[in-house]
């Protein structure tokens, strides 16, 4: 147990990472690629939807992780990290189950145009960028508390 929770933490960090950094490299492809908006904005959509299922489940499967690794011994890269990893999941449900929603409804009336779907939008790309730079500190944490005796 004590090698195993290390590797899954990594691989679920390295999932989420890996799954936020290529969400904003397909997205942007989206818009450069299309002169249609609306059918960029309607393939992002999907996108989106795929990947705030997979995040939230690497987001549980992580928080898992490291607290059951925390409890096999404390230090302050792990609670560094857990902290970290848990601002993280809070944007991603929020992202999910407030932010999202709401954009979606916006979409589908049309009212991409409107101020309201900006400012959802912005509020959004915030998150997202918000849990990237978090779990990039949290990944630099990883190694210094893994280096740590048990």
């Amino acid at each position: 147990m004590r090698r195993l929770l290390p590797i899954l933490i990594l691989l679920t960090w390295a999932l989420w990472l890996g799954g936020l950094i290529t969400l904003f490299m397909a997205v942007n492809s989206l818009f450069d690629t299309f002169d249609d908006r609306t059918t960029a904005g309607l393939a992002a959509t999907g996108i989106f939807r795929r990947f705030e299922s997979f995040q939230l489940i690497l987001a549980a499967v992580l928080l898992a992780s490291l607290i059951g690794w925390r409890l096999v011994k404390c230090s302050k890269f792990k609670r560094f990290a857990l902290i970290l990893v848990m601002l993280a999941t809070i944007g991603a449900v929020t992202s999910t189950t407030y932010i999202s929603p709401r954009i979606d409804a916006l979409r589908i009336e049309g009212r991409t145009k409107e101020p309201a779907f900006r400012k959802l939008h912005g509020l959004a790309m915030t998150l997202y960028l918000g849990q990237t730079l978090l779990l990039v500190v949290a990944g630099v944490m990883l190694p210094a508390a893994m280096r740590q005796p048990e």
